[in-house]
């Protein structure tokens, strides 16, 4: 059994209560989450606090658990400054990375949707649907272009499903401590590297530099590949990773910080 230790015990209220109050007032939920900086529903505070909101039981628990596990032990041997500022630093480059991430995602679209925009066509309909075939219907859009592309009411269709493409874009917000978590379980991986990590439903123990390493492996492949119904934001777990070990290596350059040592 792991000692609770106090920074891990007050994020473990947090997140519980933020659950809590969103399950009963979900419009919380929607002002807390991080959505795309184009969004309009995005405001600067939601890079601290999509770190406390969660999609469901099964997301806050493992969450919750891992950030028990590992984040207590951390805590114990770096103390709470040092675990605090790690763990809000690891968040933020979450959200950050994840951020960027969506740019190049999205800005390829919103400059083909704005030239439709600028000239709606037929023939830049079909470009865009062959392009961006996942967010459309194939078949039931050639039979619309089929059916309407002489109608004079056509153009204005094709500008309303760009523009409402375009928010749909931007409308889709992350959440969850996972970016932070996946932070913990490097620096976790990085100060017990031997550690044999055992896991619920796997009967066999792994060393915790393997684990790490498969993890972000496996995080990169499914980010990289994005595969359709994927709705978990790979790229901020890396980015939590990331901001994670370029703390510990400058830490590491400037070990006499008096703020974290005292």
């Amino acid at each position: 059994m792991v000692n609770l230790t106090p920074i891990v015990k007050y994020l473990l209220i947090a997140n519980i209560a933020v659950f809590a109050l969103c399950a009963f007032f979900e419009p919380v939920g929607e002002y807390l989450a991080l959505y795309y900086i184009k969004a309009e529903q995005f405001r600067p505070y939601q890079f601290f606090s999509y770190m406390f909101v969660h999609a469901g039981l099964t997301h806050i628990f493992f969450n919750m658990f891992a950030l028990y596990q590992f984040g207590s032990v951390i805590e114990s041997v770096w103390g709470s400054k040092r675990f605090s500022f790690y763990y809000i630093v690891c968040g933020l480059g979450a959200a950050l990375t994840n951020m960027i991430v969506n740019y190049y995602q999205i800005a390829p679209m919103e400059e083909a949707s704005n030239s439709l925009i600028n000239n709606p066509s037929v023939e830049g309909l079909k470009a865009f649907a062959s392009e961006y075939s996942y967010l459309f219907n194939m078949p039931k859009l050639d039979d619309f272009i089929s059916e309407y592309k002489n109608d004079p009411g056509f153009s204005q269709f094709v500008v309303q499903l760009m523009q409402d493409m375009q928010k749909s874009f931007v409308a889709r917000p992350i959440v969850g401590a996972s970016g932070a978590v996946f932070g913990l379980l490097l620096a976790f991986g990085m100060m017990f590297p031997d550690m044999k990590l055992q896991f619920m439903f796997i009967p066999i123990g792994i060393k915790a530099k393997y684990f790490v390493l498969l993890y972000g492996a496996a995080e990169l492949f499914f980010g990289v590949n994005d595969f359709k119904g994927d709705n978990i934001a790979h790229f901020a777990h890396l980015g939590g990773m990331l901001f994670g070990i370029l703390l510990i290596l400058w830490w590491k350059k400037h070990p006499h910080n008096e703020f974290f040592n005292s």
